[in-house]
């Protein structure tokens, strides 16, 4: 059985190359920031856009392919590395469901990276956290490709790159910065987060404009594109993904507090809304209120590149802009808002795959069955992937309240007598065997997609749901 998890989106792809720096006291709790650079996390996560995780044409890609250091021994090891189990996941199983983000060892790793002095430093903090030989083998392809990542990235950007850090260290010293953090430390009811430390993390990209930022645990990571000299818009994508941290880390009680509301709210796709919540209060904190509080205007544009978030961050802002005007802490009652401007703004989006498909759980007869929808639905919060279809997975698919998704073979009748015994209602829709799909929502609130593919699945037949 294959089993994988992807939460965020994105979500764990990372790059570091940060600063030594630290935003100082003021009067009262606030927040530090620490800015550090990290060789051998830029090494490690420039090996990772080289290798069959990345991105196809990302621009680290770009100047490796075809250069002087694209040989055999290097090929070797990239397919080695695609070949290591880097991701075991733990969960908090005290919180709420889906409302703590369950930690994976390859964010341990990247963070034990990142703190890391070298990568000898590093094999001795990761220690334990892979079986030993993993890890080996992952620290003898960092070493492989340290000198490629410094002649073909680092050395040629290293002037510009350093100067637009400094630029962005200075700027997180402003009091509006500290004090905009906390706000939404208070928003997110954490009033305490002021004595806490937290790491921006900016690495540099070369010429590419398109850029990737994430977060987790305590660090925030983004891009320093080649001659970007945005600042304010950096740093509203920083404050963006500080943003999820404080959501991640919000008091249990709350947590409990605002999935009842949510529960409760009798708005047609109220469950699905809360699933949203996550990167539309982010990116109504981060690239509305924080970017209205650095530049003294409201972005007239474009706040994600996801019309989901976009728009429900933009529906939202209004009452965000109101809580952290009044030191308020999200409640019961900007969930009813919440869910009244979803269902009243965004019908539609309750028969959008490319929205419901954001947090799902699939089960696919195959792995090529499963990197197909992938492929043809990549943008995801929390995923599950699991191949092949068997009891257990569906078991633990009906337990779950993300959109359920089941690729199933034609050709293997069991597969769907097996799908039947935990979804029952499977044998009340002919349709399934007539058109080969069938959707309907659960008790629970969320959706359950069925495909009976004959042969292996088309993307054609994806394109329908």
């Amino acid at each position: 059985m294959r089993f994988k998890v992807d939460y965020l989106s994105g979500m764990r792809t990372l790059l570091f190359l940060l600063l030594a720096g630290l935003i100082g006291h003021t009067a009262g709790a606030t927040p530090y920031f620490n800015v550090r650079f990290s060789r051998p996390l830029a090494v490690h996560l420039f090996v990772q856009q080289l290798s069959g995780n990345g991105r196809p044409g990302n621009s680290f890609q770009k100047l490796y392919t075809g250069s002087r250091f694209d040989t055999p021994e290097r090929a070797a090891a990239l397919t080695d590395l695609d070949s290591l189990q880097l991701d075991y996941t733990y969960e908090f199983p005290q919180y709420p469901e889906l409302s703590k983000i369950p930690m994976q060892t390859r964010d341990l790793l990247q963070r034990n990276l990142l703190l890391s002095a070298d990568l000898t430093d590093f094999k001795q903090r990761s220690t334990g956290l892979l079986p030993k030989l993993d890890l080996a083998r992952l620290v003898r392809t960092l070493e492989l490709f340290a000198p490629v990542y410094d002649t073909l990235v680092y050395a040629p950007l290293e002037a510009q790159f350093n100067q637009q850090l400094q630029a962005c260290t200075q700027a997180l010293h402003r009091p509006v910065v500290v004090d905009f953090f906390r706000k939404m430390s208070v928003f997110h009811g954490q009033s305490d987060s002021g004595t806490d430390t937290f790491q921006v993390a900016f690495y540099p990209l070369p010429k590419s404009r398109q850029f990737r930022a994430t977060a987790f645990a305590d660090c925030s990571v983004s891009a320093l594109p080649e001659g970007e000299r945005d600042y304010e818009m950096l740093l509203s994508v920083t404050l963006h993904e500080m943003a999820h941290i404080l959501y991640d880390e919000q008091p249990i009680t709350l947590k409990e507090q605002l999935q009842a509301a949510f529960r409760k709210n009798p708005v047609p796709g109220a469950w699905n809304a809360y699933l949203l919540l996550n990167e539309a209060q982010a990116t109504a904190l981060g690239n509305g209120a924080a970017f209205l509080a650095l530049t003294g205007e409201l972005d007239a544009g474009s706040w994600y590149n996801n019309k989901y978030r976009n728009e429900m961050a933009k529906a939202i802002y209004p009452t965000v802009a109101e809580y952290l005007a009044q030191n308020k802490t999200i409640d019961s009652a900007f969930v009813a808002d919440y869910c009244r401007l979803y269902a009243s703004k965004f019908p539609q989006w309750e028969n959008e795959a490319a929205h419901l498909f954001t947090n799902r759980f699939l089960i696919a007869s195959s792995d090529a069955d499963a990197a197909l929808f992938s492929q043809q639905f990549p943008v995801t919060a929390q995923s599950y992937t699991m191949t092949p279809v068997t009891p257990a997975g569906l078991e633990k698919m009906r337990s779950s309240t993300l959109t359920k998704i089941l690729v199933l073979e034609a050709e293997k009748p069991a597969q769907l007598r097996q799908a039947e015994a935990y979804f029952p209602m499977l044998k009340k829709h002919p349709e399934l065997r007539t058109k080969g799909f069938t959707k309907f929502r659960l008790a629970d609130q969320s959706w359950l997609y069925v495909v009976l593919a004959k042969g292996s699945l088309r993307q054609e037949v994806l394109q329908q749901l």
